[in-house]
């Protein structure tokens, strides 16, 4: 599905696979797995979403609403893509990370040679989303989080229940059916990583 030209102010998901570079390197047959999975999932659930486009380039992939609409529902629409995929993922037992920010935008899909195309991405969006996935605090298997920065008015964040804020991101838990279950949720990931590394230590003791 060709994916359109488009330059404007937007959000952008930056989405990865969670533990693709040591797959590559203790198990290449998961690895292609995660890669076919994250590829198929991800253009199936694109196509039943036209106001977002996106591309997906290795263990990456770019999503964005390419549609000007209201600001509120251009983060709604980017967070149920969001969540639509890391469901489909998680049940594949795969998981994900995804950062998204909000600002200018513009994608260009341009020819350079007969049957050779290059994907042009550029906008203080793409960057920020781009650059936070690797920043403080460190980003977890399945997380989500928005970053505040070049949102003016953030109300319509506070008032999102599916959101928490800490201090410059807001967090997305889409892997709860209600709000109430996010704390209870955080909790059981703590102690599952806790849980995972005294085994661990156990096991050889």
């Amino acid at each position: 599905m060709a994916v359109k030209n488009f330059s404007g102010k937007t959000f952008v998901a930056f989405v990865d696979i969670s533990g693709f570079k040591v797959m590559m390197s203790e198990d290449k047959s998961r690895a292609a797995e995660a890669l076919d999975k994250f590829y198929q999932i991800g253009y199936e659930i694109l196509q039943s979403y036209h106001k977002v486009s996106g591309i997906f380039i290795s263990d990456c992939g770019v999503l964005f609403v390419s549609q000007t609409t209201s600001i509120n529902e251009q983060l709604n629409t980017i967070l149920e893509v969001v969540k639509n995929i890391n469901q489909r993922m998680l049940y594949e037992n795969f998981m994900l990370t995804t950062n998204i920010a909000y600002g200018d935008f513009s994608y260009q899909d341009r020819v350079e040679f007969n049957g050779i195309s290059k994907n042009l991405l550029f906008g203080n969006a793409y960057l920020d989303a781009y650059s936070d996935n690797t920043s403080k605090p460190k980003m977890e298997p399945g997380m989500c989080r928005i970053l505040s920065k070049n949102i003016e008015e953030t109300s319509f964040l506070d008032s999102n229940q599916f959101l928490m804020r800490k201090k410059q991101h807001y967090y997305f838990y889409w892997n709860v059916n209600i709000p109430e279950q996010i704390a209870n949720f955080e909790q059981d990931y703590k102690n599952a990583k806790y849980d995972g590394i005294l085994q661990s230590l156990k096991k050889y003791h």
